[in-house]
């Protein structure tokens, strides 16, 4: 007999499934929260579960451990605090820090929601030589092994009300897994640490802030040929303004931060232009200036306001790339 087929309703499940419910600890005791991912206690706190699970496109990083990481639990717990405190610096979430058929492994994400960065797969990049050189200083004499692919993947919970856990899943995660595999093997004869990365994690770290090679092409187990590359260095720039992105959006407000900020030093600063002159050596506009349709520089205060802005926005929503634009407008307008 052969089954009519039937389309996967995907809104009609999400009814039938039950609502999330968490116990009253977890927005109350600690201990409870320190054993629950970041991105799941801040829609818990902000009542917004029925958000989480979402299709994101996220870089992966999976990680080799040598054995002698989880020879005692001090040795598991203390690498465990050294990885963290790395996610953690570099903007991720830890997905998983396991020992199955694979050894010793971990697993790390970028641009899980609430957050994602333009720069996530730099993230990832940038995490895993740290990854791998606080490792080696930690144990000499081991190697580690990682991979790093991006790409869309379903982000959210999996399994029911009553047991669930926080998952990551799409082809980016086999790829990862895959790359790092590769290491795996060819450290039976090198005997060194290796992090290879995918075509799409390649593709977005042009920006000449790291040094990769082209490996090859490679016939990866569920996933078909690729291109895969070793990530064999970062170059670290002296100014990180050099590499701010461009923002959209929000340059009315910037040109009000800088003009107020101008202010409170006692300079013009001129809206179109974005020059600086000092207010000693500023003269009032004139009637002709003054009748022009076009604003053109702000009025200089006799009494110099003191200098506060307050950015108050969701996480997620730029602030940060709104003060770094902040920052290099200043440079450039406002003299030393």
């Amino acid at each position: 007999t052969v089954l009519p087929y039937k389309l996967f309703d995907f809104d009609d499940m999400m009814e039938k499934m039950p609502s999330l419910s968490y116990p009253p600890s977890l927005a109350t005791d600690q201990r409870v929260r320190s054993y629950i991912p970041l991105n799941v206690i801040h829609y818990h706190d902000a009542e917004q579960g029925h958000l989480l699970c979402e299709n994101r496109t996220v870089s992966v990083v999976f990680c080799s451990l040598p054995p002698s990481t989880c020879s005692s639990f001090e040795n598991a717990q203390r690498t465990l605090n050294l990885i963290q405190t790395i996610i953690r610096r570099f903007g991720g979430i830890m997905r998983q820090f396991i020992m199955d058929d694979k050894g010793t492994v971990f697993i790390a994400i970028w641009g899980c929601p609430p957050v994602s960065n333009f720069d996530d797969a730099s993230r990832a990049a940038e995490a895993s030589v740290a990854f791998r050189d606080a490792l080696m200083n930690d144990v000499a004499g081991e190697s580690y092994h990682l991979g790093i692919a991006t790409g869309p993947c379903y982000c959210g919970t999996y399994g029911n009300a009553r047991r669930c856990e926080y998952v990551v899943i799409g082809c980016a995660v086999n790829m990862s897994a895959r790359l790092m595999g590769i290491g795996l093997k060819k450290a039976k004869t090198t005997k060194s640490s290796s992090i290879f990365c995918d075509f799409n994690t390649h593709e977005l770290l042009s920006d000449k802030r790291f040094i990769t090679r082209k490996c090859g092409v490679y016939n990866f187990k569920g996933i078909g040929e690729q291109e895969w590359y070793e990530l064999e260095n970062t170059v670290v720039k002296n100014d990180s303004l050099d590499s701010l992105r461009p923002m959209f959006g929000r340059e009315k407000e910037l040109k009000i931060m800088v003009s107020n900020f101008s202010r409170s030093l006692g300079i013009t600063y001129n809206m179109y232009s974005g020059s600086g002159r000092s207010a000693s050596n500023t003269s009032l506009l004139n009637d002709s200036q003054n009748s022009s349709s076009k604003p053109t520089s702000t009025t200089v205060m006799s009494e110099r306001p003191p200098f506060i802005a307050y950015i108050e926005g969701a996480l997620g929503f730029g602030k940060t790339h709104f003060v770094s634009h902040f920052l290099a407008a200043i440079r450039t307008t406002v003299p030393a």
